[in-house]
C-alpha cells in the first residue's frame, strides 16, 4: 500500500527498503515505488543506494553490517529544503533530488551517494549532534574526491533548491579544516600544549605572537606528508585570527574563507563545561592538559565566540556571569544590580 500524507496540498510518499549482506538494495513494497517507477527514477535511486552500500562496505564494514536487513523507511517530500534528513522514525529525501532531465546524471548520483552515507551514519548514531555527523562526512568526502566535487557542483548549481549555503562553504574549505584538525590533534598530544597555557598564564604582553612563534617551531617537526604544499599549510596553521583567554584556558579561532570558523581550546583537563562534551568537540589529552577540537564550523559555535568577544572587550562581564550562577546569594544579587545599572 502506498504510504502518504498531505501537507499544504502536497503529497509525501514513503517507500521501504533494506540492504542485503551483499550490499544490494531491495525495495520491499512494489506498490509504494509506483510513483518513482513511472517517472523513471527508481533505477537511479536503487543505483545510488547500491553504490553507497558498496562504499560503506569497503570503508566502514561495521556500519554496513549494522544496516543489513534493517527495514528503512524513506519519505520523499517537498516539505523541506536540504537533501536528506534523519527523522524520528525514517529518513526524509527532498523530492527535488529526483527531478533532473538526464536519467544518467552521474554528478547527481554521486551527490546522493554522499548524502546517503551521512544519513545512514546518523541513522546508526541517532544520539550524535549534527556537527559530529558532519565531521564524519567531511572525512568521508576527503577520501572520495569524485563525490566531493560532484556534491559541490550540484549544491552550487541548485543552491536555491537545496538551501545548504553553510554546508557548501564548509565543503569548499574541507582541506583547510582537516589540516587544522590534524595539526591540533598532533600538537595536543605534545608537551607544547602545556607551554602554550604557560605563556598565557604568565600574563605578559604579546601572548599571540609568542604562541605563533612557538607553533612555527613545532611545524618543523610536524609530519607534512599529506600536505601537497607545505608552505601554504604552514600559513594556514599560523594564520589564526583571534586568541581568547577564559578561566585558565586559551581559545584559538581561525577564520577561513566563506566565514567558516575552526576553533580549538587548550585547557586544564579538569575543566568541564558544556563545550567540553563529546557532542561539541574531540578531546586530546597530554598529562593534565586537554585540547578540544570543536566539530562545528558555523552557526552552532558562533554564539559562544561572540560571547568570548564581548568578554574580551569588557572582562568584568565574565565575572558577572560567573557570579550569577554561583551559590553565593550576595554575589548573585550584586551581579543583578550591576547588570541593571548597565542596562
Amino acid at each position: 500500500m502506498l504510504n502518504s500524507i498531505t501537507n499544504k496540498d502536497k503529497t509525501d510518499n514513503v517507500i521501504m527498503f533494506h540492504l542485503d549482506a551483499l550490499g544490494k538494495c531491495h525495495f520491499d513494497d512494489d506498490a509504494s515505488t509506483a510513483f518513482i517507477r513511472e517517472k523513471g527514477k527508481m533505477a537511479f535511486l536503487r543505483s545510488s543506494l547500491n553504490l553507497t552500500s558498496r562504499i560503506m562496505k569497503k570503508d566502514c564494514p561495521e556500519l554496513c553490517s549494522s544496516l543489513v536487513g534493517r527495514k528503512i523507511h524513506l519519505r520523499i517530500s517537498d516539505a523541506f529544503k536540504g537533501i536528506i534528513h534523519l527523522m524520528p522514525q525514517e529518513l526524509a529525501l527532498n523530492r527535488r533530488v529526483l527531478d533532473f532531465k538526464n536519467k544518467d546524471n552521474k554528478s547527481r548520483k554521486l551527490m546522493l551517494t554522499g548524502e546517503f552515507e551521512r544519513a545512514f551514519f546518523h541513522l546508526c548514531n541517532p544520539h550524535f549532534h549534527i556537527s559530529q555527523v558532519r565531521i564524519h562526512s567531511l572525512h568521508f568526502y576527503a577520501s572520495h574526491r569524485d563525490i566531493l566535487e560532484s556534491t559541490i557542483e550540484e549544491i552550487s548549481s541548485y543552491n536555491d533548491t537545496f538551501g545548504l549555503p553553510e554546508w557548501l562553504l564548509t565543503l569548499k574549505q574541507i582541506d583547510n579544516i582537516i589540516l587544522l584538525e590534524r595539526f591540533w590533534k598532533w600538537l595536543g598530544g605534545r608537551d607544547t600544549a602545556q607551554v602554550i597555557l604557560q605563556i598565557v598564564s604568565d600574563a605578559g604582553v604579546r601572548s599571540k605572537s609568542k604562541i605563533r612563534t612557538l607553533m612555527n617551531k613545532e611545524l618543523n617537526t610536524f609530519d607534512s606528508e599529506s600536505c601537497t604544499n607545505f608552505d601554504a599549510a604552514r600559513k594556514t596553521i599560523l594564520r589564526f585570527k583571534d586568541l581568547f583567554f577564559d578561566s585558565g584556558s586559551v581559545i584559538v579561532v581561525y577564520k577561513l574563507p566563506g566565514n567558516i570558523t575552526k576553533v580549538v581550546r587548550l585547557c586544564p583537563s579538569v575543566m568541564l563545561d558544556a563545550m567540553s562534551s563529546e557532542a561539541a568537540c574531540e578531546s586530546i589529552f597530554c598529562g593534565d592538559i586537554r585540547t578540544d577540537i570543536f566539530h562545528d564550523h558555523g552557526s552552532f559555535i558562533s554564539g559562544w565566540i561572540d560571547r568570548l568577544k564581548e568578554y574580551a572587550k569588557d572582562p568584568s562581564l565574565s565575572l558577572i556571569t560567573k557570579k550569577l550562577i554561583s551559590d553565593n546569594l550576595h554575589g548573585v544579587n550584586s551581579s543583578i544590580d550591576k547588570l541593571r545599572n548597565r542596562i
